[in-house]
Parts: structure tokens; C-alpha cells; sequence
């Protein structure tokens, strides 16, 4: 079975400027079904994490005016990364959707745990698109932020600590029957108020892109049937899609190859004899 990762490049307002990075590889069938906890990480696919980063920082190095961030999902929710980035406090920050619970470094709780505890800093309001069992709906979100410093895993002791700012957007009164949105995301860029809270939350949604870049090209109907299906549907990761902007997309293509294949038909019927 093969795979692949990529990295693109934004800007912070979403402008696409680039690839960065590209990786294929093929996944060995002996490893299949063994534990990748006994593998050392040069030897997991999560490893293309680390390989990214590392084009990253050769990006920071040829622009060191700029601030370049790596965002990665809950995939990427590795702690050799983090250490990675504490390595090179010159090079690229980190803002990483969070997929484990780990312990703070006081012993007293873990991650979730501390930031609910938090007061709000802000709340805000978005729209929820539709999905196939839910109607589209308004959310109110509570927004917290914290600086936290996180313990290693129990087999990676030798790593030390470390410290970041954790951003925690929780939905207020979900309706009855829905799970609630929710958000932690985790960065080595420095979060001391609500509006830094908000900015990192809106640097995280351009994320999306690299999923819509994923899309498969030169192949519009099956693209167009994809997009629909997949209406307010969720990816692998949890990511929200955003699939009213790309239905409309969709059925405005479709629209408009419509109108020219019935003006061409038009055409036809009157100039022939």
C-alpha cells in the first residue's frame, strides 16, 4: 500500500504560494499488524511529521523576517515534533491540533482537564453546515487559552518536558442529540490574550486547503459527486469541512457546461438544413 505527504505553503490570510515538501512512500507488508509503539520513530510514517518540519526550517532560513508556522491535525500530535521545534528556537513554530490527553507537568491533571478550568477569554459564534442527519445550525463557542507545560510519555522520559500555549474552543449548550464542537490546539507561538486565541484558531482553519489540494484532479463529475456525497460530512481526522463553498463551486461548473452543451445543441439544430 503506498502513501503520501505533502506540506504547502500560505499565507496567514489563506493565499496559496507553494509546495514545500512531497513525500511517497510504499508501507512494508512485514510490518503490517506489528505495533508501532515497539518501532522507534525514524521507523514509523509518523515520521513524516519530522520530515516536514525540516523542509520548514530551510523555509524560515531563506525568509528569517518571517514568522512561518507549521500547522499539522491531530495526526501530527507527536511528541518527538515538539521536541523538534524546542531544538531549534530559531526555526519554524508549531500549532497542532492536540489528539492526546496528556499530564501536566505538575502532576495534577491532564490536558483537558486544566484548560476546562480556565476562564473564557472570549466567545464566538459560527455556522455549522448541514449534515445528512443534522440541520445547519449556529454554535456559540467558549474560547480558553493557557501556557502549559506537558510531561512526556512514560517510555520517553529522556525527552524533558515541555512548554507550550494550549487554545481550547468548547461549544456552549449544543442542541439536544448533537456532540459538541471542540477544538484544542496546541503552539509554540506565544498566546497572551483572546484576540492571539482567536487568530490562532482562524491560522488553524486554513488548514483545510491542503485537503482541498488533495482533491482529484481532471476528473470534474467524479469530483462533483464526491463533493456531494461528502456534504457536511467530517475527514478522518475530524476536521469540519466546509462543503457549502465547494457545492456551490461544483454546481455553478456544472451549470455552466450545461448551458454550453444546450447553446451548442441549439446551434445545430438551427443550421442544419
Amino acid at each position: 500500500m503506498s502513501s503520501r505527504g505533502t506540506s504547502n505553503c500560505r499565507r496567514a490570510e489563506g493565499l496559496p504560494l507553494g509546495l514545500i515538501d512531497v513525500q511517497a512512500w510504499a508501507r512494508d507488508p512485514d510490518l503490517h499488524g506489528q505495533k508501532s509503539k515497539s518501532r522507534s520513530i525514524e521507523s514509523k510514517e509518523s515520521a513524516k511529521w519530522l520530515r516536514s518540519y525540516e523542509a520548514t526550517v530551510a523555509v524560515q532560513a531563506a525568509c528569517p523576517q518571517t514568522m512561518v508556522v507549521s500547522v499539522g491535525d491531530r495526526e501530527a500530535d507527536i511528541y518527538e515534533l515538539f521536541t523538534l521545534a524546542r531544538s531549534k528556537p530559531h526555526g519554524p513554530k508549531l500549532l497542532i491540533r492536540a489528539e492526546h490527553n496528556r499530564l501536566v507537568a505538575d502532576g495534577n491533571a491532564r490536558l483537558w482537564d486544566h484548560m476546562q478550568v480556565q476562564s473564557v477569554a472570549d466567545v464566538r459564534v459560527v455556522d455549522v453546515p448541514r449534515t445528512k442527519s443534522n440541520r445547519a445550525r449556529r454554535a456559540t463557542l467558549a474560547i480558553r487559552y493557557s501556557a502549559v507545560t506537558l510531561s512526556p510519555p512514560e517510555k520517553k522520559k529522556p525527552l524533558g518536558e515541555i512548554r507550550v500555549w494550549a487554545v481550547l474552543a468548547s461549544e456552549i449548550d449544543p442542541p439536544a442529540g448533537e456532540s459538541p464542537l471542540e477544538w484544542m490546539l496546541l503552539t509554540t507561538v506565544e498566546v497572551s490574550t483572546a484576540a492571539e486565541a482567536c487568530e490562532k484558531l482562524d491560522w488553524y482553519a486554513k488548514r483545510w486547503g491542503i485537503e482541498v489540494y488533495h482533491q482529484e484532479p481532471g476528473r470534474p463529475r467524479a469530483l462533483h459527486g464526491r463533493i456531494r456525497k461528502r456534504t457536511g460530512t467530517r475527514s478522518r481526522a475530524g476536521e469540519a469541512r466546509p462543503p457549502n463553498l465547494y457545492c456551490k463551486r461544483a454546481h455553478r461548473g456544472t451549470a455552466n457546461r450545461r448551458k454550453r452543451s444546450a447553446a451548442g445543441r441549439s446551434t445545430r439544430s438551427q443550421s442544419t438544413p
